[in-house]
């Protein structure tokens, strides 16, 4: 049970690492339109 818990949260700061990634990408290339 405890490892698999630690597998998602591994998972979910994973996806959270992404999702932050590719946020700061739009925000530069919406920054670099304007």
């Amino acid at each position: 049970m405890i490892e698999t818990f630690h597998t998602i949260t591994k998972l979910f700061y994973t996806v959270l690492a992404v999702v932050g990634v590719i946020v700061n990408l739009v925000a530069i290339l919406i920054l670099i339109r304007e």
